[in-house]
């Protein structure tokens, strides 16, 4: 759980972190980072980093981004 502050009134409350699925809602999920690609030179694509995304088995979702880049 994620303690979270509103810095306007300063109330509080807790989100849960882990990663669920935005369509069907379940926690099911298989890590599957995808490559974030750049235009290069001429034909070429350059990887810039990663996207966190995920596989959910419940639904056979694919592309279920994680909003919070960087967590697994």
């Amino acid at each position: 759980m994620v303690e979270l502050r509103c810095e306007a009134c300063g109330a509080t409350w807790e989100r849960d972190a882990s990663p669920k699925c935005r369509l069907c809602g379940s926690d099911d999920l298989r890590y599957a980072p995808r490559p974030l690609w750049e235009r290069g030179r001429g034909t070429q694509r350059t990887p810039a980093g990663r996207l966190d995304a995920y596989d959910c088995y419940a639904c056979g979702g694919k592309d279920v981004t994680s909003a919070r880049p960087g967590t697994a």
